[in-house]
């Protein structure tokens, strides 16, 4: 199981559900409201999205079947309750969730193949 704390927020995953802990704070007040925990059935997640903390912060957002279309870059993810915002010193637990949870879903995409 893996975890990542980000700068809006934590995400979890469990190999079953994703789940993501927004950090309650003014700015994210105004960006989208109060908040509680999201859960996002892992087996039902068509994309994840990573921008890299190359210069500035990242991200990292999920889709699936039912979720409004993302609309782009890094600001559009702050507004995004499916999405958390992280700095380059958070960057390296982010790309283990991220592998963790690619991995995940390339092994069902596999064994959805062999039946």
């Amino acid at each position: 199981m893996g975890t990542a704390q980000g700068k809006n927020g934590t995400i979890s995953f469990d190999y079953r559900l994703i789940t993501i802990s927004k950090i309650q704070s003014v700015g994210s007040f105004l960006q989208q409201g109060i908040q509680g925990d999201r859960y996002i059935v892992a087996r039902w997640v068509t994309a994840v999205e990573f921008r890299d903390a190359v210069k500035g912060n990242g991200f990292i957002a999920f889709d699936f079947p039912g979720k409004n279309p993302p609309r782009g870059g890094a600001f559009d993810a702050m507004a995004d309750e499916n999405a958390v915002i992280f700095t380059p010193d958070q960057r390296e637990d982010f790309v283990a969730i991220k592998e963790e949870i690619v991995q995940f879903l390339a092994a069902l995409a596999y064994a959805e193949t062999e039946d």
